[in-house]
């Protein structure tokens, strides 16, 4: 069992500091991941507030067959989705939101990456076409096999393999000369 499964678990058994153990574990990963497919750094923090809130609510619902990591990264994807689908219905623009934004993504970039070389990169990923990026991240980033990033994405592992060979050749050429020691 992986840490943060062990961690759910015992916040199942009553110790509520595990869960928060759980969000720092998981939060700004979780947010970030779905932040690069809504494109809405608050958005993204409210799908993933939401994610962490139906872990509470429906605590039968994770059968820790997977890693609870897999499982909120799943999630957070499909409330991601859904976010996009309803805002293209909706197609309502917000305001509110417009200020602070590259401040907001810059602090929650400066937590996920932490070095320059994954500042460096994670430029570079946004510029790949999403299902790249998201197979990158999910592998290189989340530390995920191929199996979990494989059913996070809701593909075949060999398809998989296939866009994680073009989303690097397409990474090396976004990154030119300078990048070939960052990959």
């Amino acid at each position: 069992m992986d840490r943060d499964a062990e961690n759910y678990k015992n916040f199942l058994d009553g110790d509520d500091s595990a869960f928060d153990r759980l969000m720092e574990s998981l939060f700004y990963r979780l947010v970030y991941f779905v932040d690069g497919i809504v494109g809405d750094t608050f958005a993204a923090e409210d799908i993933a507030v939401d994610v962490f809130a139906e872990l509470i609510s429906n605590k039968k619902r994770y059968n820790f067959k997977t890693s609870l990591k897999t499982y909120v990264f799943m999630l957070g994807k499909s409330r991601a989705l859904n976010y996009i689908k309803h805002r293209k219905v909706l197609d309502i623009t917000e305001l509110s939101g417009a200020e602070g934004l590259p401040e907001e993504k810059a602090e929650l970039e400066k937590k996920v990456l932490q070095s320059e070389r994954e500042r460096i990169l994670g430029d570079a990923l946004d510029m790949l076409p999403q299902d790249k990026r998201m197979a990158l991240h999910l592998i290189y980033f989340e530390d995920m096999s191929y199996e979990q990033a494989a059913r996070v994405m809701g593909v075949e592992k060999k398809y998989l393999d296939n866009l994680l060979q073009r989303a690097k050749k397409e990474l090396r050429n976004l990154l030119g000369e300078e990048g070939k020691n960052l990959i």
